[in-house]
């Protein structure tokens, strides 16, 4: 089943679809809720911004062990593409998008190791420790400058 969590513009517009392609028992369209909930349950993670910030529901998934298809926005880059986190395509390229997202979809064995590195670059970049660190390198270099 595709789960599609929110309530963004285009929910009506989705839902339509859904409708008229029959699809009414393979889709399930959820209010927007905290993302958590589900990643346990996800097989892959998918974001198709066309702007975005650093997603935190990306790194939620990423947290979850779970693969993320993304578009090409601020971040996506570094934490996907380079990282082996998750397949990142432009943004307005739906056809690659959704080639991506069969190829996670077929491909068990690349969403777990996908998954993992998600898993270890959230556990290495973002737990608190790593972040307190880096701060405090960050903090004792500064203050060595203006000394």
């Amino acid at each position: 089943k595709l789960v599609l969590i929110g309530d963004g513009v285009l929910r009506s517009s989705i839902e339509q679809r859904v409708r008229s392609e029959g699809l009414e028992s393979r889709v399930v369209m959820l209010a927007a809720q905290p993302a958590d909930r589900w990643m346990a349950a996800a097989d892959v993670y998918a974001l198709a911004s066309n702007f975005e910030g650093l997603s935190n529901t990306t790194l939620e998934a990423m947290a979850s062990g779970v693969p993320v298809v993304s578009t090409h926005v601020s971040g996506a880059a570094e934490t996907l593409g380079e990282t082996g986190a998750g397949l990142v395509c432009d943004v307005g390229r739906m056809d690659l998008f959704a080639e991506n997202l069969k190829r996670l979809v077929r491909e068990q064995r690349l969403r777990s190791v996908m998954g993992a590195a998600g898993r270890r670059i959230i556990e290495s970049r973002y737990a608190i420790e790593s972040i307190a660190e880096r701060h405090e390198t960050l903090y004792r270099s500064l203050m060595r400058t203006s000394a």
